[in-house]
């Protein structure tokens, strides 16, 4: 057999980091870290550090790499390059790159947040978890029982329009899910709060799968490289390790799962996450959080509604959360993101219309109790 010399992936080569960036991010919009007042810092993790600032008078949020290194920089060219090519209602909107003062890669992209001052409140949260939490300990969600149904169809919305895009999500979250009331202000509230009174989109596209920007031999993702989303939103048979690979379509069925995960907690606001009583005592016994979970669904049961919110759960717009909720959540044949659109989409009774054509003041007063 004759000798053959063996090949080495290519590399990044080394070299001036503004060259290197501007051609690993060729094709996308770029803006200059000089342009950028910054604000302050949002949150910080492995992946990196989210700053809010401010460009032109208008905020934004940047999202700025921690390492320096060549894997991470192709994530995030990747997750860019996907960002960019998503336009849509329900999907955060990408603004550009940035190479930052200290030479890391960022991205610039809109800011949202839920500002609480026109109900008697200085509060703002950004995220869905943050907004659950605070309606939940403010004022038992009475006056904003209309938000969850909004929520539950924007993410339904933004996750149909991925799919039908060939991307899978893989990380859907109450964390990845942003939220916002900047579309009115106090002298508009009042004609929005019925029909609008919230938007959700979608965001952190760091560990998805698209057709949009990989070739085929990377539709087939291994069970290693699938296993890294947020265990107590992953779906069943990725904890298990029922399977070595999956396709594109597996994928954004485990999306769905997900997605029926953040729709328990609409309903059950009062959960930090679901299965939370089932996993309490499983903690102590010193298990993985994947470990956990695979005990977790070994009986096939979906998580244990809370006490508290019984009541709402009856009335016709969370009635629909749950319905869909319990159809997403499907151990078996699990449905597709537009058939649980479908249960959302329900038309709402006149009963529904009435109870929440009431006064803004109503919220106002509730929320500062």
């Amino acid at each position: 057999m004759p000798f053959k010399v063996p090949s080495l992936p290519k590399l990044w080569k080394r070299g001036n980091p503004q060259e290197q960036f501007t051609t690993h991010c060729k094709g996308l919009p770029v803006s200059d870290y000089k342009s950028l007042e910054i604000l302050g810092t949002v949150a910080s993790g492995s992946f990196g550090i989210v700053k809010l600032c401010k460009k032109n008078k208008e905020n934004f949020v940047l999202k700025e790499l921690m390492d320096d290194d060549t894997e991470q920089k192709k994530l995030f060219i990747k997750e860019a390059n996907l960002l960019h090519q998503l336009q849509h209602e329900n999907i955060v909107k990408f603004h550009s790159v940035v190479l930052s003062e200290n030479r890391k890669y960022a991205f610039l992209m809109e800011y949202m947040c839920f500002d609480f001052c026109y109900f008697g409140n200085d509060s703002k949260v950004s995220t869905l978890k943050e907004l659950l939490c605070s309606l939940d300990n403010y004022c038992n969600f009475s006056g904003f029982e209309h938000l969850s149904l909004c929520i539950a169809n924007d993410i339904s919305r933004g996750l149909a329009f991925l799919h039908r895009n060939d991307v899978a999500h893989r990380d859907l979250k109450p964390d990845n899910v942003l939220v916002s009331n900047q579309h009115y202000t106090s002298d508009t509230i009042t004609k929005f709060w019925e029909t609008k009174p919230i938007i959700a989109k979608i965001t952190d596209f760091g560990e998805s799968r698209s057709k949009l920007i990989q070739t085929s031999t990377l539709l087939h993702s291994k069970t290693a490289n699938i296993n890294r989303g947020t265990p107590v939103f992953m779906a069943p048979e990725i904890c298990k390790k029922e399977t070595s690979e999956m396709t594109l379509d597996h994928l954004k069925m485990t999306d769905v799962w997900s997605m029926s995960m953040i729709f328990f907690l609409l309903i059950n606001p009062d959960r930090r996450y679901p299965y939370e009583e089932e996993i309490r005592d499983l903690k102590k016994s010193g298990m993985t959080p994947a470990e956990i979970m695979k005990n977790v669904y070994a009986n096939f049961k979906l998580p244990l509604q809370s006490d508290k919110y019984a009541k709402l759960r009856i009335n016709d717009q969370w009635s629909n959360i749950e319905k869909a909720y319990i159809f997403s959540a499907k151990f078996e044949k699990r449905p597709t993101v537009f058939e649980v659109q479908s249960i959302l989409e329900e038309k709402r009774g006149i009963e529904t219309r009435e109870r929440y054509s009431c006064s803004i003041q109503i919220r106002v007063a509730n929320f500062c109790i």
